[in-house]
């Protein structure tokens, strides 16, 4: 496993930024936090779970984490997210946070269902998103980052309602993209394999860590202004499909 503290190229752009991280209690939302916490970055970590952001706070040396508590699914949760966006105008957002209730063939979602997991997975997303590229604009563009999945490019059966989501997403992503120049905000998509987060509850070795994960992702962030990344595919070896 990569250590999720090593260092970040030298001169990186995200030192003394603020970063928010939607789903930062677990998986690659977790890692990522860890990373650019002891990378100089304050780090707003969102999570559903008090413990777990209490948990999350312990494991860092610097005292650079802020949190902001709420559960997407709740209109209580996504307006506590926008909040603190409004508040502390952070330089980059890490939509990270995702959901999936569990496998089934479609005719057989519930409505509670369907409307909960399009509340996390697709108008969370979007709401932040919407709040976060309103935000003053800057010298140098701000950097909307979409956790979406390789599910993008190859659904899968079971999980029709997840892939709808994420593939909506990334729809809205990419329109955001041609929007750059007028809002400041540049977007990148990404679209992570088989990971060892926590939608699985066996780890698997063939799998990527969230560690490596989150490196790449902050690697992408990094780039020097005068390279645009749109969008960064990336998987184990064991997912040959694409």
């Amino acid at each position: 496993m990569q250590n999720p503290r090593n260092p970040l190229p030298i001169g990186n752009w995200l030192v003394e930024k603020t970063i928010l991280i939607t789903g930062a209690t677990s998986g690659i939302g977790r890692a990522l936090a860890l990373l650019l916490s002891e990378n100089g970055s304050t780090v707003i970590a969102h999570g559903r779970s008090p413990t777990r952001l209490d948990s999350l706070g312990a494991s860092v040396r610097k005292n650079n984490i802020l949190r902001v508590v709420g559960d997407l699914g709740e209109e209580e949760g996504w307006r506590a997210v926008e909040s603190v966006i409004l508040e502390k105008q952070p330089e980059v957002l890490v939509l990270n946070a995702g959901y999936n209730c569990r496998k089934a063939y479609a005719s057989r979602w519930t409505d509670s269902e369907v409307f909960e997991m399009m509340q996390v997975n697709l108008i969370s997303p979007i709401l932040c998103a919407r709040t976060f590229v309103g935000l003053p604009r800057l010298v140098e563009s701000r950097r909307l980052a979409l956790i979406l999945s390789t599910s993008c490019h190859f659904a899968r059966a079971k999980l029709s309602l997840y892939v709808a989501c994420k593939m909506g997403l990334m729809g809205f992503g990419k329109a955001l993209q041609q929007e750059a120049n007028d809002l400041g905000v540049r977007t990148t998509l990404f679209y992570p394999g088989r990971t060892n987060s926590g939608f699985r509850e066996t780890p698997n070795s063939a799998y990527m860590d969230p560690e490596s994960v989150a490196q790449a992702v902050a690697s992408v962030l990094c780039l020097p202004s005068d390279i645009v990344p749109y969008e960064f595919t990336f998987r184990p070896e064991v997912d040959t499909y694409i």
